[in-house]
């Protein structure tokens, strides 16, 4: 849960830099940020913590990957230090960046299929507007579109799946699904077949 504070952190102060007129620290901010990211996640490993009434569960599986997207978006600032200075937008980027990877955290611990989506959908907003960043660019216009609707297509055919899930096993919990399908194995639904295979 730290993980996820510390990166939403990060993102808030990016927004603010603006504002506050501190963007020519942002950069280092930044890389402070992901590397205290890091640190966290060593400091959480072999714990088995859940969040959010059993909604995320943190255990060594979800934190090594967030360690492996952290490492990864670290080593990406460290690589593009002329791009994001140089920028008009850095601090957008740098916000957008930092709750993309949040929602990306959030995916790799959910332990409910609501914690899913939202992680899903915190990832890819932020990708929308990244898509589309160059408005003076025709195909960057495009891409972002074309990218939104996809998005969107997905988004209603995932929620509908969940739908279908939750109106047979009445719950969204990852562990209670598993007990209702052992425990129902001989006579699972048609609906719910479907839905899963």
């Amino acid at each position: 849960m730290n993980i996820l504070i510390a990166l939403t952190i990060i993102g808030v102060i990016a927004m603010l830099s603006e504002i506050l007129r501190f963007r020519k620290v942002l950069y280092p901010l930044a890389l402070t940020g992901l590397a205290a990211g890091l640190v966290l996640c060593v400091m959480e490993w072999g714990s088995s913590i859940r969040y959010f009434h059993d909604m995320m569960f943190m255990d060594n599986y979800a934190i090594a990957f967030s360690m492996v997207m952290i490492g990864t978006t670290f080593i990406w600032f460290l690589l593009n230090p002329a791009y994001l200075r140089n920028h008009e937008h850095e601090a957008d980027y740098t916000a957008l960046i930092t709750f993309s990877l949040a929602g990306a955290v959030v995916m790799v611990s959910f332990a409910d299929l609501t914690m899913l989506f939202l992680g899903i959908e915190i990832l890819s907003i932020a990708m929308y507007i990244m898509a589309a960043s160059n408005k003076m660019e025709l195909r960057s216009n495009e891409s972002g579109f074309k990218y939104f609707m996809l998005g969107a297509f997905a988004t209603g055919f995932l929620l509908f799946g969940i739908a279908l899930i939750y109106g047979v096993t009445g719950t969204f919990n990852l562990q209670e699904l598993a007990g209702f399908v052992s425990a129902n194995k001989a006579n699972l639904p048609g609906m719910f077949m479907q839905d899963c295979y």
